[in-house]
This record gives C-alpha cells, sequence and structure tokens, in this order.
C-alpha cells in the first residue's frame, strides 16, 4: 500500500487538532491542499495566511519530527533542517 506525505502540519505550532478537518490559526476555514499533500511546506507566505507560516511546534517529538521529514519530498524537507524542538522540561 502506497501512502502520501505526512503533513507537516502535525509539527506546526498553528495546527488545531480538535476537529476532523485540517485547520490552523493560519487557515482557520482548511489548510490549503499544497500544503497538506507536501508540496509546499508553508515556510513562505500563502495568500490567506494571516502572516503565520510554519513554525516547529516545541512540543514536537523528535520521532514525529523523524516520520514527517522522511515523508515528505526531500525538495520540501528544507523547513525541518536544522530545526529542534526546544522544550522546557529537558
Amino acid at each position: 500500500m502506497t501512502t502520501g506525505p505526512l503533513p507537516i502540519c502535525y509539527l506546526c505550532s498553528h495546527f488545531r487538532s480538535e476537529s476532523l478537518a485540517f485547520a490552523c490559526e493560519a487557515f482557520q476555514d482548511g489548510i490549503p491542499e499544497s500544503v497538506v499533500l507536501g508540496s509546499n511546506n508553508h515556510i513562505r507566505p500563502l495568500r490567506g495566511d494571516h502572516g503565520l507560516q510554519f513554525e516547529l511546534d516545541s512540543e514536537a517529538s523528535p520521532e514525529l519530527i523523524a516520520a514527517v521529514a522522511a515523508s515528505l519530498p526531500k525538495s520540501q524537507r528544507g523547513a525541518l533542517v536544522g530545526q529542534r524542538p526546544q522544550r522546557s522540561d529537558l
């Protein structure tokens, strides 16, 4: 079985996971398909994003970061390169 990339949204501090819809503070009515499907990592402004772009969530686990990065096209992994969550509990 072939699956697509894991959405980079799972790692973003703006992502809201309380509903079945893919929504966030930037795209309150739904995240664009290009971001969800991995062809756009949203590190640059997109129309309608209210000035918010991808920001690595400080609570993202290293395992989830690795899983999402491995599933993204190589051209879209740049948003994660060199970023490590900074946790106050470490």
